[in-house]
């Protein structure tokens, strides 16, 4: 009778065990679900009858952040042979044959900073296809090494095309300076070089340490029943096998304040009006994981620096000196990322031939110590309506967000990978918490005691005509020559 028992017992917990492991999670967010495999895959669910189509994303947790000097460059390179064959197709030709077979109308690979993607668009029907179209791609791809060798060569015209960018350059010198002790954990291209003598070993070992469903989160949006979609990805992606976590030493943060004093620094841009100037101040901001309290609190900031009637960019707009025409050419805010937090405090200015360079010296002096005073001076942000409003206002974002179960998924996996999850469902409640002197508290620590880059981007032409000026006032000219980490 004691064994029966035992067994009758067991069997009653395996099936309330298998009961919980089929319904969802509930989440903050109305039609969105959360499960979880048992080979650690996360699956988001977000049900959204508007259309026939089901959006599909495959992000892991990797990309630059995870990258060495010696492999910078190449979890890019892998995201470019995801489409170049597998087990089941064999060849590019026969991948976009499929891609057309299931009328797919939307699809890519994306390698950034926290993470990789790839994403894919299909009508309902073809739901179960364009599962297991990624599935074969990322958990089997064959890794041909004459497609290799091809593929390289395409990878490094990409890239190169990246370089002679202005606004890459601009990207690329912030990071060196920024982050000196590893600038290429924040570079997904990665120097020529390295992709030059890539290996398909070298691939192979990328796969195998984070491509794993513990390191990976699938998400499903459209015209789905949430369970089913569920049992599907279970039945695609179940046998997918684990293994190590890849994040389980966290690392150390990189320094706080590399830089002994300002940096400016100035670039032609040709995509810069003759009339115009546009000055960006670029500091070392939060890190979600190491200082995910203070991720809410920059968003937070964020919000208040983007009203046009706040005290911030009042204070800004009082300095006629800069000549920036209205508050709507003055933006910034912080962006998240896990061991990389930027904030950036951008405006634009009339007359760059003007004594442009002091200019920017004085608009980087009216944010640090005139706008930003402002917003601690702000008695109204103490006040209840001020702190609903911002609420509302994210309310507001949000609600943008999660319109379409696109937009959706897509946001939700950025902050899936650049923060967490939890972070994102939870933003509104940790707004609620925020307190005035929680915004004191991060201008301290986070603009006025650390060291920005500060840009100037003016015309070629202005630059021509400026450019001992500018030498004169101390400014770096930034080139394909100096603006990236492995420049000589």
């Amino acid at each position: 009778m004691k064994t029966r028992f035992k067994k009758k017992s067991a069997l009653v917990v395996l099936i309330i065990f298998s009961i919980l492991q089929l319904f969802a999670e509930e989440t903050s967010i109305e039609h969105l679900y959360y499960y979880k495999l048992e080979n650690g895959l996360s699956v988001f669910v977000a049900e959204n009858h508007s259309a026939p189509l089901v959006n599909i994303e495959i992000a892991v947790r990797a990309g630059s952040i995870a990258q060495t000097k010696e492999n910078a460059g190449l979890f890019h390179l892998y995201e470019h042979m995801m489409f170049k064959g597998n087990s089941k197709y064999a060849n590019s030709q026969a991948m976009q044959t499929a891609l057309n077979n299931m009328g797919v109308s939307d699809w890519n690979g994306i390698t950034s900073v926290d993470r990789v993607n790839y994403f894919i668009t299909v009508p309902v029907d073809q739901f179960e296809n364009g599962l297991e179209f990624w599935s074969y791609a990322i958990r089997e791809p064959l890794m041909d090494p004459k497609e290799f060798e091809d593929e390289k060569k395409v990878v490094i015209s990409e890239i190169q095309g990246y370089y002679s960018q202005p606004s890459e350059q601009i990207f690329y010198f912030s990071v060196k300076s920024l982050f000196p002790e590893a600038p290429w954990t924040f570079d997904p291209c990665g120097p020529v070089e390295n992709i030059q003598n890539a290996t398909v070993e070298q691939l192979r070992e990328i796969q195998n340490k984070y491509y794993i469903p513990n390191n990976a989160a699938v998400f499903v949006g459209g015209d789905v029943n949430p369970d089913e979609a569920y049992e599907l990805v279970k039945k695609v992606y179940g046998n997918w096998k684990r293994g190590p976590d890849p994040w389980a030493e966290a690392g150390e943060p990189y320094a706080a304040n590399p830089l002994d004093a300002p940096l400016y620094c100035v670039i032609p841009h040709n995509e810069i009006s003759p009339q115009l100037a546009q000055i960006q101040i670029a500091i070392h901001g939060p890190d979600s994981d190491f200082d995910i309290k203070d991720v809410a609190v920059g968003e937070a900031l964020s919000q208040i620096m983007r009203d046009p009637n706040g005290a911030y960019t009042k204070t800004i707009m009082k300095n006629k000196k800069l000549q920036i025409p209205d508050s709507s050419y003055i933006w910034g805010g912080y962006q998240v990322y896990r061991h990389h937090g930027i904030m950036t405090f951008n405006a634009m200015a009339n007359n760059p031939e003007k004594n442009m360079p002091q200019r920017a010296k004085d608009y980087y002096e009216t944010v640090t110590k005139k706008a930003f005073p402002a917003i601690e001076k702000d008695k109204s942000l103490e006040t209840k309506e001020k702190r609903e409003l911002l609420l509302q206002t994210l309310k507001d974002n949000q609600a943008w967000e999660t319109e379409t179960a696109d937009s959706l998924i897509s946001t939700l996996s950025y902050y899936w990978a650049y923060a967490t999850s939890d972070y994102y469902l939870n933003r509104s409640e940790n707004f609620k918490t925020i307190e005035k002197k929680d915004i004191d508290e991060y201008l301290k620590k986070y603009v006025y005691s650390r060291n920005p880059v500060v840009f100037v981007l003016v015309n070629p032409a202005v630059y021509e005509q400026t450019k001992a000026e500018f030498d004169e006032a101390g400014f770096v000219q930034i080139t394909a020559e100096n603006a990236f980490w492995w420049s000589k």
